[in-house]
């Protein structure tokens, strides 16, 4: 759990009635994080301080959801209206802050589901049940941002199948040559580092993992940094 999902974790406990003392065990049982009941106490009171820091406290509890809801299709004024019900007083202007600080979180997120929509069409599960299993504390992922989601899916879906076709072709020639024409040919975003990777498992029947920061193969190369620990959006002075 980074600093943020904890201090996350610590306000939500205790305005749901934990004593310190009651944060700090759950946090060793559940976690395995060891604050004694002073530093939890000493970590809410400096995130919640003043009136300054109470607005930070709702940007700090609304950012998972800003990112998730944004992630399965919510317009900005969408995710406004349900964090309106759920009585946060969230601008406009924050969540597009929030969004816009937390790239590379909302990255990892989308790569989750990504790898969601790959293992529903893997065991043929048509659109509707796709759609079900696209959600969000309860929300539905939008038809638009599905199409998305599912064309991003079969990018990765092709690409590990083009990785074990050319490790095929690799493995019956040994000629590097050839594979690196067929990958020049085609435009492809694979390595020569990629196949041998997975020369050693074709015919093995081992299924490969997906490297998430390789998806365009049929386009320019094209590098995407991989997900860092979700970035406050805050000042961290507190």
């Amino acid at each position: 759990m980074d600093k943020r999902a904890l201090k996350s974790t610590i306000i939500e406990l205790k305005e749901n009635g934990l004593s310190f003392q009651n944060i700090s065990d759950l946090l060793a049982k559940d976690y395995d994080i060891h604050m004694s009941r002073q530093a939890v106490c000493g970590m809410y009171n400096r995130a919640t301080s003043d009136e300054t820091i109470n607005k930070n406290k709702e940007l700090i509890l609304t950012t998972e959801d800003i990112v998730n809801y944004n992630s399965i299709g919510l317009s900005n004024s969408n995710i406004k209206e349900v964090l309106d019900k759920q009585g946060y007083s969230i601008t406009a202007s924050d969540i597009e802050y929030i969004l816009s600080i937390n790239t590379e979180y909302s990255k990892s997120v989308e790569m989750e589901l990504v790898q969601k929509v790959v293992r529903s069409l893997r065991v043929g599960n048509d659109i509707i049940d796709i759609e079900r299993n696209i959600t969000y504390k309860g929300i539905c992922v939008t038809s638009n941002r599905l199409k998305v989601l599912i064309k991003l899916a079969a990018e990765q879906m092709i690409y590990e199948q083009s990785k074990k076709v050319l490790a095929s072709i690799y493995n019956a020639t040994d000629d590097k040559a050839l594979v690196k024409n067929i990958i020049a040919e085609h435009n492809m975003n694979i390595t020569m580092r990629d196949i041998e990777s997975t020369k050693s498992n074709v015919g093995l029947g081992n299924s490969l993992v997906l490297d998430s920061t390789q998806c365009k193969i049929l386009r320019p190369k094209q590098e995407i940094s991989k997900p860092e620990h979700i970035k406050i959006a805050v000042n961290e002075e507190y």
